[in-house]
């Protein structure tokens, strides 16, 4: 296995440049496919996928490399695809592991979708990359890129939670359909959902976001500007539970319907806070709580406010986490011809 760096004197006929990699988990250990550069020129660059299989990832790469005849050279892999991968325990053995190894530092981590044995596979040979797609598919999104130290991270810290993108290929082209939730008990999240995992999600810098509030007797079109989120813990008859508060703001763009002006405004706000707590209430109920991820960081917030309380609990989170009372709280101002009025 060629880690990193410059070797002199190795034949590049001889060393297969891997620029994405998946890992299936099998029942006696993993299936390792790597997409590989096969022809490299100025004018003209090809791919083509290996496999190998062991108990460990050490051992499927060397397995790999012999069924080749090629050294894997690592340094370029972009992407690193899980497949079959839910427990946290299983995710952290096996991001343990590669990171132990060095060499590759995938820029993103993906989870192969529901139904999909193995998209590196699927390609063949040819002139078109999908860790390059996948990649290009991936950076920038709030909620797609996530890289293999960060994960490993999150995953060894009871303390805290992380939700890996989950890609389907889907008409030929790749598209991400669902989330992985690693925890406990581990979620892939379905298509219908995905919306529904970050409300209303803060935009990026220079950007506008238009959403849509509708009603009794009205619809109107709104813009975020601000989505701020507050986590702390309190006490309550000697019972300790968390306080959830939702901050939106934005403004209106357009209002359709019989309501106008400042009935207009106000019935939007109220809409707009129910539905962000219901969003907030699924994403407790449905992702944290059953797969005992800690997305909100709740276990962060008690080290820090309630140090002595950690202390006791926190060996114990994956139980203490889906018994946490938590009460939601939402407020929406938007902005009307400049005016900041009411709250939801």
């Amino acid at each position: 296995l060629l880690l990193s760096g410059c070797v002199p004197g190795v034949d590049i006929t001889k060393r297969a440049i891997v620029t994405a990699a998946e890992v299936t988990l099998q029942q006696d250990g993993y299936l390792v496919t790597v997409e590989a550069l096969s022809k490299l020129g100025r004018e003209e660059q090809s791919y083509e996928d290996h496999t190998g299989e062991g108990k460990t990832f050490a051992q499927a790469v060397t397995d790999l490399e012999l069924k080749t005849g090629k050294s894997l050279y690592l340094d370029g892999c972009k992407v690193l695809i899980v497949n079959g991968f839910s427990n946290a325990g299983e995710l952290k053995e096996l991001l343990g592991e590669i990171d132990s190894h060095g060499g590759i530092r995938p820029l993103t981590l993906v989870a192969a979708g529901t139904g999909e044995k193995n998209l590196l596979a699927q390609t063949g040979q040819g002139k078109e990359s999908m860790g390059e797609e996948l990649f290009s598919l991936l950076s920038g999104g709030n909620l797609s890129q996530v890289n293999l130290k960060d994960c490993l991270g999150l995953l060894s810290d009871p303390g805290r939670g992380v939700l890996v993108p989950g890609v389907e290929k889907e008409e030929k082209e790749l598209r991400i359909r669902s989330y992985l939730s690693p925890g406990k008990e581990g979620l892939l999240q379905t298509p219908a959902e995905l919306n529904r995992l970050l409300p209303f999600a803060e935009p990026a810098k220079g950007e506008h976001r238009v959403y849509t509030a509708t009603g009794e007797g009205y619809s109107a079109d709104w813009v975020l500007e601000k989505n701020t989120r507050k986590l702390r813990p309190q006490w309550k008859n000697g019972e300790l539970s968390f306080l959830f508060e939702a901050r939106v703001e934005g403004y209106l763009l357009s209002g359709r319907g019989s309501l106008t002006g400042s009935e207009l405004l106000r019935q939007a706000q109220e809409d707009i806070c129910r539905e962000l707590l219901e969003e907030y209430s699924f994403l407790l109920e449905k992702i944290v709580r059953p797969s005992v991820n800690d997305l909100f960081s709740m276990g962060k917030h008690l080290d820090l406010f309630e140090r002595n309380y950690w202390e006791e609990t926190g060996r114990d989170w994956e139980s203490v986490l889906p018994e946490i009372p938590v009460e939601l709280r939402g407020s929406v101002l938007l902005q009307d011809n400049k005016r900041l009025s009411g709250k939801g």
